[in-house]
């Protein structure tokens, strides 16, 4: 048995066994999920995409449209859907976006008699799955300008898929190797939709790889320690002699440190930033802003790529911007977040801002540093913003958040489904996300 067997083997084996804590924060994941892909369902990518590749022969759930497609496509489609707003759950082990990949795969193939239990287990496991891959490769990996929501997504979707469908051993390595031969995605295209997209492919990648080992489609299963391999390969510094003799986690990732779900429609890097903002908004009042200071740890900022945005798109991915927002009292809402140009004036504002670096990592949050034209300075710092794991969204905030994504569906019956749904199968969720058109 090679080093990666013999790695999955012992995670498989000797992971902790899931309990009523975990089935909960699950669903709370699958509500933030929906939530996230309803918001963006008329999306003009989403039509394009269709246009661009059509919906292929299956059946397979497209949320948001009466259409069914294969499964490939389905995972794409959702995939995008979900991450195409950036309203979707984060992990910080994992440093990317984990719902967005897994349950796209996993809603592409489970079939309405899945068991509503096996379908949390393998979601819950996924998401282990990209936390420990995660806890591998970072920071390096990360910085070095992957987004790892796609190269690791995909391996972890597969696993996933693997446990949905009581695969082998063998199997699950084998076609989590084709998912880690496609692993790719690069953080330069932030800002952009083929950042969602990444979240698409990943998930396309995972369903894909899992057909063709059903098919007999044969591959190396050394995908993690061959010497060409997925950590020699694409995170060079992992140490690698000490990798496959860690123990099984003890503790589910979903659980802790938990996900990150989101309130606004941009990256987790500025929510400490906003959070900060609209407190000093408050103090501003009718003072006039001289400049602004973002100071970071170094290397916390790396998400946010883009520190002069022209659109609202890229401002997803701007400290400046979301800081620029909060402190004019302006919102938070997907429109400031849209492909329009950033007026004159906004522009004009962004030039206050600029970013600073502390000598020595503190493990805080972003300080905001206003000075303001009669020489007052203004600071505040939120490490743990709201619907961070520490601050988490409450389950009542994040079915708000799904009512808000869609005007057509009913949560009191989506309640009542999630109650029952460790003890049927998946018919009544799948039933009443195409209610949800």
């Amino acid at each position: 048995m090679n080093r990666t067997k013999q790695y999955m083997s012992k995670f498989n084996k000797n992971a902790a066994p899931f309990t009523a804590a975990e089935y909960e924060r699950a669903k709370l994941g699958i509500t933030d999920y929906l939530a996230a892909n309803f918001s963006a369902k008329d999306e003009q990518e989403m039509t394009q995409l269709i246009q661009a590749l059509g919906y292929g022969e299956g059946d397979s759930l497209i949320i948001g449209r009466e259409a069914t497609a294969s499964a490939s496509f389905a995972a794409l489609y959702n995939g995008l859907q979900t991450h195409l707003l950036d309203m979707d759950d984060v992990h910080s082990e994992v440093r990317g976006h984990p719902s967005a990949v897994i349950l796209s795969a996993l809603f592409a193939l489970a079939e309405p008699t899945t068991s509503g239990c096996l379908f949390l287990e393998s979601y819950i496991y996924g998401i282990e799955l990209m936390a420990q891959l995660g806890k591998l490769v970072n920071p390096t990996h990360y910085e070095q300008g992957w987004h790892n929501t796609s190269t690791l997504g995909g391996m972890a979707a597969t696993g996933s898929l693997a446990k949905l469908l009581q695969l082998s051993l063998d199997e699950q390595c084998q076609a989590m190797s084709i998912a880690a031969t496609q692993a790719a995605g690069l953080r330069m295209s932030f800002g952009t939709p083929i950042k969602p997209m990444h979240a698409g492919f990943a998930a396309r990648n995972a369903v894909d790889s899992i057909l063709l080992v059903k098919a007999g489609f044969p591959a190396q299963t050394d995908f993690l320690f061959h010497p060409q391999g997925f950590l020699a390969t694409l995170a060079p510094n992992v140490e690698l002699a000490s990798v496959s003799d860690r123990e099984a986690p003890q503790t589910w990732a979903i659980s802790e440190p938990g996900l990150w779900m989101k309130r606004y429609p941009f990256c987790s890097a500025a929510m400490g930033i906003a959070d900060a903002a609209e407190q000093l908004y408050k103090e501003l009042q009718d003072k006039q802003v001289q400049d602004v200071a973002l100071i970071f740890d170094h290397g916390r900022d790396a998400a946010l790529i883009h520190h002069r945005p022209e659109t609202g798109e890229q401002g997803r991915f701007s400290g400046e911007y979301v800081a620029w927002l909060g402190l004019m009292g302006r919102s938070y809402e997907a429109e400031a977040f849209s492909k329009k140009s950033l007026t004159p004036d906004v522009k004009q504002g962004l030039t206050c801002v600029t970013r600073r670096y502390r000598k020595a990592a503190t493990g805080q949050g972003t300080e905001l540093s206003v000075t303001l034209k009669n020489g007052q300075v203004l600071t505040a710092c939120v490490t743990h913003p709201k619907g961070s794991p520490q601050n988490p969204l409450t389950k009542e905030e994040v079915l708000v958040k799904l009512a808000k994504s869609n005007p057509t569906i009913n949560t009191e019956d989506y309640q009542k489904i999630m109650k029952r749904f460790t003890e049927t199968s998946m018919t009544e969720l799948l039933a009443w996300i195409h209610k949800g058109v």
